[in-house]
This record gives C-alpha cells, sequence and structure tokens, in this order.
C-alpha cells in the first residue's frame, strides 16, 4: 500500500474533506455536524482517506474512489464541507507534499496504520494528522508540539520507547 500512497501524492492535494451531516433545525437552520473520525485528502480522482480507529489513537490509511459517509442518525441529510480554505496557507497555490513522515508505520497489502502523521509540503506549510480522544486533528507544527509533549508526559512512561519514523520524500 505504501508506494500506492507515494504515487498518488506525487499529484497536487486539491482538496481537504470532512464528511458528516446537516441537521435542519426546527426555525429552517441547517447545522452541519462532522464526523471527526474520518478526514480526506483530494488528489486528481482519488482520495487518501484517514480513519480514527483504536480508541482514536491510530490512523486507518487507505485510497478511496469517493467520500465515505457514515450516519445512525435519523433525520439527518449526508454532507461533506471542503476545509482546505481554512487549513491550507495558500489554498490557491499548488499544494504539493514535499515529505511525509509516519509515526510507527504498519504497511499492510491494503491500509496503513500509524500513530500519527506528519506532511511537509513543498510551499514550506506543515501539516500534522493526529486522531486524539475527540476525532481526528490537523493542524500544524503546533499540533505536532502538543501530541509530542502529550506522548512524552502520558504514553512514553508506559511504552518506554519513541515511535519508529518512517520518512518517505517525494
Amino acid at each position: 500500500m505504501l508506494e500506492k500512497i507515494k504515487e498518488l501524492i506525487r499529484n497536487n492535494i486539491d482538496e481537504i474533506h470532512l464528511t458528516g451531516v446537516v441537521h435542519i433545525e426546527e426555525n429552517g437552520i441547517a447545522e452541519f455536524i462532522s464526523n471527526t473520525n474520518f478526514l480526506f485528502l483530494e488528489f486528481a480522482d482519488q482520495f487518501i482517506q484517514f480513519e480514527a480507529i483504536d480508541g482514536y489513537g491510530k490512523l486507518h490509511i487507505t485510497i478511496v474512489d469517493s467520500l465515505r459517509y457514515e450516519t445512525d442518525i435519523e433525520d439527518v441529510i449526508p454532507s461533506r464541507t471542503k476545509v482546505g480554505d481554512v487549513i491550507f496557507t495558500n489554498p490557491l497555490a499548488e499544494n504539493h507534499v514535499d515529505s511525509i513522515v509516519f509515526f510507527n508505520l504498519e504497511n499492510m497489502e491494503n491500509a496503513l496504520i500509524c500513530d500519527v502523521l506528519h506532511i511537509k509540503l513543498i510551499n514550506g506549510q506543515d501539516l500534522f494528522i493526529d486522531p486524539q480522544f475527540t476525532g481526528i486533528n490537523i493542524g500544524g507544527l503546533e499540533q505536532k508540539q502538543f501530541w509530542e509533549e502529550n506522548f512524552v508526559e502520558r504514553v512514553l512512561p508506559r511504552v518506554g520507547v519513541y515511535p519508529e519514523e518512517t520518512y518517505i520524500k517525494c
């Protein structure tokens, strides 16, 4: 799977998507409620799907052809939103991946699993994808620093080693 991911990310990240539902209140106002268990990076006509698994402790990464909509709630409309304008430093720029660092990477036939992921874009922006107890967070170096501090304080004393890093230059 790692080779497939490497091939796909040679393209520009066109957009970042969240899926969820739209709930229309009695007063007619619609509210988008995101499912932060999933995050999607769009590359040309395919998506890299990030799913929070293992109690939000790991990322399950796959390549998919369409966005995933999951809801167990009645009277809502499955929906999506584009968040690239909010996340990218310059949404109009070409957001090509320069490198990726996977922490505790497991390369399986149809998926990758890792603890967290650090993506460096050619334009200098950092994207750090971190599954937390509230769902997937995506941020920059501040998010990475938050994760590192939490790891050192809470996880390292239990596991005794820092996660292995797998570096991929694109």
